[in-house]
């Protein structure tokens, strides 16, 4: 009989919730924009990286992400959803939400971010300062106020 395979959660817990590369960090804005309005932001990281860092950590064959529809509006958008994170036989769970631009897929997508959350990845955005910038002519952020967020987030990289 084979030995049985030791899982180091401590390592692969570090491992993910490791920080993000600053270029790899997306902004959003919080609420309502528009040209020249004070807009508070919002850091978050792509379902891609959320996707790739698990794969990384325990591999492809190490994880799975499986979903529910929960409520589904009258044009088949899946509105919001229950999603189960499977990582080396551990499932974690969390529900997410529609999108404004594409609601299955942000639901699906939103869903999966919020189920790595509960394993580290990417929780420390959410204890990021508050970020707030006004917008240019056309209400999207200007691109020396990403720069400069981007160069925060890799001073606290050196740092930490």
């Amino acid at each position: 009989m084979g030995e049985i395979e030791q899982v180091d959660w401590r390592a692969i817990g570090a491992a993910l919730a490791a920080p993000f590369a600053p270029e790899a960090v997306e902004w959003r804005i919080q609420g309502k924009g528009g040209a020249g309005a004070r807009a508070q932001l919002v850091a978050y990281i792509s379902a891609r990286d959320v996707a790739q860092r698990l794969d990384d950590v325990v591999t492809p064959g190490g994880w799975s992400f499986d979903w529910t529809p929960l409520h589904v509006d009258a044009a088949g958008n899946v509105q919001t959803a229950r999603g189960s994170l499977t990582l080396l036989g551990v499932a974690k769970a969390d529900i997410g939400t529609a999108s404004t631009f594409e609601p299955s897929k942000g639901c699906v997508s939103d869903c999966l971010k919020r189920c790595a959350v509960l394993w580290g990845i990417g929780r420390y955005l959410y204890g990021l300062p508050v970020v707030w910038v006004t917008l240019d002519a056309h209400g999207r952020i200007p691109d020396a106020a990403l720069d400069k967020l981007r160069a925060g987030l890799q001073r606290r990289m050196v740092a930490a």
